[in-house]
């Protein structure tokens, strides 16, 4: 089981983006504009399974000795702890791999894993995540009442395109 134990601080598209992006200059729909960023960039990740922006998270398993486990959520920047009955572990008793995103253990266990995906540097955001996420907020603020014939669990045109490689499974 997976679990965010702490959200990101910054979004991967600024507030002056979006405004500009849906041409609009009163300052009195930023904060509505401040929870369609949050609304879309979930969408973002839930479609692709990945966290875009720097997120902690905690994963529960039971682990087999000598097999790899996946961290899922995009880029792995590092394993912070492993505990396992609330014992810290050394870092000598499990492998961390960063190309493969994965961690493996000396001995089977039940663990629980804290580790830190995505990224802190809004500019390494992929322009195609970044301009799927404007779509979304787009249709989003352009379909904002539950009377539309919009069905909203499909992806607006072109977004499905532009995050196909950024999928993770």
């Amino acid at each position: 089981m997976y679990i965010v134990t702490k959200r990101p601080e910054l979004s991967p598209v600024s507030l002056k983006k979006v405004a500009q992006h849906l041409r609009i200059s009163d300052e009195n729909e930023n904060e509505y504009l401040d929870s369609l960023i949050l609304a879309a960039t979930d969408y973002v990740e839930q479609y692709c399974n990945i966290k875009i922006m720097t997120t902690h998270m905690a994963m529960e398993l039971n682990v087999k000795a000598n097999q790899p486990v996946k961290l899922l959520f995009g880029d792995l920047k590092s394993v912070e702890s492993v505990y396992v009955d609330d014992i810290l572990l050394d870092k000598t008793e499990y492998k961390v791999s960063y190309i493969k995103k994965s961690i493996t253990f000396n001995e089977s266990a039940e663990v629980v894993i804290n580790f830190i995906v995505g990224t802190d540097d809004v500019l390494e955001v992929p322009a195609a995540i970044k301009q799927a996420i404007l779509l979304i907020i787009g249709t989003f603020y352009e379909h904002r009442e539950q009377q539309t014939e919009l069905n909203l669990k499909e992806i607006p045109f072109g977004v499905e395109n532009l995050l196909a490689k950024y999928r993770c499974f």
